[in-house]
C-alpha cells in the first residue's frame, strides 16, 4: 500500500492568530484514527479516519481543518499510556514550525 499523507507526522500552521506563533498543528494517522495536537490552543484531539484515499498532503490538512472547524472531533484530556510517545512526537513536531 502506498504511503498516505498522515502515515508520517504532518505539521502546519493555519495562520490563525491565536498566539504570536499563529496556530501550529501536527497530525498522524494511527489505524483508523487521526491524532491531532494544536499546541497554541492546548488542544489534543482525535478524528475518525473517514476518507479512504488522500492524494496530497494539503487534502489531508484541509480535511482535518474542515472537521476541526465543525467540532467533529473527540477531545483528549490525556493520551492513553500507549499514545504518550505519539503525543510527545506531535507536540515536538508542531513546535519546530
Amino acid at each position: 500500500m502506498a504511503k498516505r499523507p498522515g502515515d508520517e507526522i504532518v505539521v502546519w500552521n493555519t495562520g490563525r492568530k491565536y498566539t504570536e506563533h499563529g496556530q501550529r498543528m501536527a497530525a498522524k494517522i494511527v489505524g483508523n484514527t487521526i491524532y491531532v495536537v494544536d499546541i497554541d490552543r492546548g488542544l489534543d484531539m482525535m478524528f475518525p479516519l473517514v476518507f479512504a484515499e488522500l492524494a496530497v498532503e494539503r487534502d489531508f490538512i484541509a480535511q482535518i481543518m474542515a472537521m476541526y472547524d465543525k467540532g467533529m472531533f473527540v477531545s483528549l484530556w490525556t493520551f492513553q499510556s500507549e499514545e504518550t510517545e505519539l503525543h510527545v512526537a506531535l507536540i515536538e513536531a508542531a513546535g519546530r514550525l
